[in-house]
């Protein structure tokens, strides 16, 4: 089975455009969680009218220069549409702790309730249901009754089911005399039927009941199984029939609810990297059935089941395929997304995933309402009382997990542009990397271009620690002193390498002294990570250090442009706009527009770029002073 080829450069993209989806998906969730925690829904709701952001940033009261933060926030929200796992992160099942937390508790509480209430509106459009019984009862469902007992009565596996369903049927008289068990439960469906969102959904809710309580959602099939299994007869499952006035409801109630889940998929996928279920797959050399990824895998044979529902959300997100050939058991392959995860290809996001989805990440998104409300400068710094940077540097295995994240996708970023964008270094007899961190980008480019002659400018220490490069030579100096003469010089943001020394300014990391005769600068993941004011500073730089276009000066940048409209491509303008939120709560900086782009180049004095949206949810911008 062979690995993601570069060759074809276009399927590459749409799976590395896929897996950055997946990995922040959670992101979905946490907006908006910020916009409930903010009351930004009840503020539209009494304002009774359409509300302008102006508007809505006095009805928030806060600090005013976070109103273009808020209608970034906006601009996601607009976008159509055995030990558990909770007791392994939390030491106790959920009902001790919810007993143990006032606050979750009550949470819990509320969301259940509410969750009833709005059931409860539509089931009386059903009202059928309840005719003619003389009595009822309602098994664990009145007030006052503890979490646990509710637990007892409903969150149980098969047998308990059976066993409830069993009290049940002792408790009502035949059918032909009115007697009936009334469920109102989730019936997984076997595929969407064009429901997508509602039945991820499902998939998404079941994970949950795996993680948090040891049970599961049903299908058809599985419930048929234990309602043979109390009564030895075929059951009703009652379909909702469609009904104007509940319509609009429920489709309203599966957007918010697939929101709130969409930090499952990504929660999911970390959780089948971690177990190496790719790299299983791939090494197995063909498909790979249920019962042999569970034996692959040296887990207890009673999570066999866990695993099918875990593999079946995988398949519904497209990062596994079912092998239709398979006849006796159910076998999984991979697909181009999935085989980005292989630890061993060359241009795998194994490491880009993880640092995604790592707690220190994830986190501070719990904290984005707070930041809004506070004059902070970011989310991240309420999280963990520093920036990120500082963390980084203070965080040895955070800061390995980054180094790698952004080698890896260094490395399949010059992947395609060194292959289809070639022309970029087409004529030049030298080029000098400044600041070039592990020396990831321009290894790839002298083997690449073996005639440039290729030079990475770093400080010292960072130079004495990095591996040997045959086709490179490596010039420990400071970059505020001297730069080796070059043909062309290669600036780019050093993601890759974080031991910046305490009395680092970025400022001056990109004012060099003296004359230098740039023709060419690249810029690559540079400006998101800047606000407009230090970019244009940056720019600015840029332009005073290369000749004019006539001579062959631009400044080649590699970065995001966000889409006005998603022009078919929902995913990608999604993941485009989850990354500038990730901007905005790490950094305080943001992803640009096209408009965005065109005020910083035009105040730092540019007259004329291109760009070309040809990376994915990346493009290459070229702007000539």
């Amino acid at each position: 089975m062979a690995l993601v080829k570069v060759e074809n450069v276009d399927e590459l993209l749409k799976a590395q455009a896929h897996v950055l989806n997946q990995s922040v998906n959670f992101i979905n969730s946490m907006s908006l969680k910020c916009a409930v925690q903010l009351g930004i829904p009840d503020i539209i709701h009494h304002h009774g009218r359409l509300i302008t952001l102006s508007e809505l940033v006095t009805a928030l009261a806060i600090p005013s220069n976070k109103s273009d933060n808020l209608r970034r926030l906006m601009r996601l929200l607009r976008l159509e549409p055995t030990a558990k796992a909770f007791k392994i992160a939390h030491g106790t099942t959920l009902w001790d702790f919810a007993n143990q937390h006032t606050k979750f508790n009550d949470n819990f509480n509320e969301a259940m309730a509410s969750d009833t209430r709005l059931l409860m509106s539509v089931v009386k459009e059903y009202g059928e249901v309840f005719q003619g019984l003389k009595s009822l009862v309602d098994v664990g469902g009145g007030t006052g009754t503890t979490i646990r007992m509710i637990s007892e009565a409903f969150l149980q596996g098969d047998e308990d089911c059976v066993k409830i369903l069993k009290r049940c049927k002792e408790a009502i008289p035949s059918k032909e005399n009115g007697g009936k068990v009334i469920i109102m439960d989730i019936v997984v469906k076997e595929d969407d039927e064009g429901e997508h969102e509602l039945n991820e959904i499902q998939l998404c809710v079941d994970v949950i009941m795996m993680v948090k309580f040891r049970s599961k959602e049903r299908n058809e099939r599985e419930w048929q199984k234990i309602f043979d299994d109390v009564v030895r007869a075929r059951s009703s499952l009652m379909a909702l029939v469609e009904v104007e006035n509940v319509d609009e409801l429920l489709k309203a109630q599966t957007h918010v609810l697939n929101q709130i889940l969409n930090f499952v998929n990504s929660m999911s996928l970390k959780c089948a990297v971690q177990l190496g279920i790719p790299d299983i797959i791939h090494h197995h050399g063909q498909p790979i059935s249920l019962s042999e990824l569970v034996a692959a895998l040296s887990i207890p044979s009673n999570k066999s089941d866990s695993l099918r529902r875990l593999m079946r959300l995988l398949v519904h997100s497209g990062f596994i395929s079912i092998d239709k050939d398979a006849v006796e058991e159910e076998s999984y392959l991979l697909t181009p997304s999935s085989r980005l995860l292989v630890k061993e290809n060359p241009v795998s996001m194994l490491s880009f995933l993880l640092l995604r989805l790592d707690p220190i990440v994830v986190t501070p998104f719990h904290f984005l309402s707070d930041w809004f409300r506070q004059d902070k400068p970011t989310a991240f710094k309420i999280a963990h009382g520093t920036t990120f940077w500082d963390f980084a540097n203070q965080n040895s295995r955070f800061n390995g997990i980054f180094n790698e994240a952004m080698a890896s996708d260094t490395r399949l970023l010059m992947s395609v542009v060194i292959k289809e964008y070639g022309e970029v270094f087409q004529g030049l007899r030298s080029l000098v990397d400044v600041g070039g961190g592990t020396g990831t980008t321009i290894r790839m480019i002298s083997e690449a271009f073996p005639q440039v002659k290729c030079t990475i400018l770093e400080l010292p220490h960072v130079v004495a620690a990095m591996p040997e490069i045959t086709t490179v030579e490596s010039v420990g100096g400071d970059m505020f002193e001297s730069i080796p003469q070059a043909n062309a010089v290669l600036l780019k943001m050093r993601l890759s390498n974080l031991a910046f020394s305490s009395s680092f300014k970025f400022e001056s990391y990109v004012a060099f002294n003296g004359s230098l005769d740039f023709s060419k600068k690249l810029s690559q993941w540079i400006l998101h990570n800047w606000s407009d004011e230090d970019s244009v500073k940056i720019l600015s730089r840029c332009k005073e250090a290369i000749p004019s276009k006539e001579n062959g000066g631009k400044v080649i940048i590699l970065d995001i442009v966000v889409k006005d409209e998603d022009k078919g491509e929902p995913e990608l303008k999604e993941t485009q706009l989850c990354f500038d939120m990730v901007m905005m709560v790490n950094f305080g900086s943001k992803e640009r527009n096209e408009h965005e782009w065109q005020k910083i180049f035009v105040d730092a004095g540019f007259t004329e770029y291109k760009i070309k949206p040809v990376l994915g949810i990346r493009s290459i911008i070229e702007v000539y002073p």
